[in-house]
């Protein structure tokens, strides 16, 4: 089977998480950013990811300069592999369209900067992750290092996920995310993060 392939593809490549979802999952996000306006007939979401190495973060110097030089990096490979898996699909006779990470982007209606796909979402639907307090998707071993890669696709795949685990998300009382935040940009009744006054920070 082709999800198989990829699947196999994917462990080839170490990546540790990925997953296989039905489109449908996703449409109740806005519109203009539901798989079905990228790819009008989409019937499944791919999505997988792969982590930041945990030190990277720990970094006493350097360290905000190592973590955009390392994400820029793995939006290479992520993005490289999502168009590895659109070009596959195509030759078994489906249509298919990558989801990158990074760009393009949009900006919503409160000048909020968005993707044209919510990879957050797509990895929680399909198993990954679920979204935690910092508006980041947690997965159960790498927290939220992970940094995601998808395909939307018209081939109607079944749903998996590896590892086959459920994903129990951030601890009800947890808040270290929140407090660490040098400039306060976490929201976590929202589960949403200031994105701007992050980048302002961070860039």
């Amino acid at each position: 089977m082709i999800a198989d392939q990829i699947r196999k593809i994917a462990q080839d490549e170490n990546v540790p998480v990925f997953g296989i979802a039905p489109a449908e999952r996703m449409a109740d996000e806005l519109p203009n950013h539901r798989p079905e306006d990228l790819l009008p007939g989409t019937q499944s979401l791919i999505c997988f990811g792969i982590p930041v190495p945990r030190a990277v973060y720990q970094m006493p110097a350097y360290g905000s300069d190592t973590v955009w030089r390392s994400q820029n990096l793995y939006y290479r490979r992520l993005d490289t592999l999502s168009i590895r898996f659109a070009v596959l699909l195509e030759e078994y006779g489906a249509r298919a369209v990558p989801v990158y990470g990074c760009m393009p982007l949009g900006m919503d209606k409160k000048g909020t900067v968005v993707g044209y796909l919510n990879q957050i979402r797509m990895g929680e639907v399909t198993g990954i992750g679920v979204t935690g307090k910092n508006g980041l998707l947690i997965n159960s071993r790498f927290g939220s290092r992970l940094m995601l890669g998808g395909v939307l696709t018209t081939a109607d795949l079944p749903a998996m996920r590896y590892p086959e685990i459920d994903e129990p998300g951030c601890p009800p009382k947890c808040r270290f995310c929140v407090d660490a935040c040098p400039v306060d940009a976490i929201m976590p009744d929202k589960k949403q993060v200031k994105i701007m006054r992050c980048l302002g920070y961070t860039s």
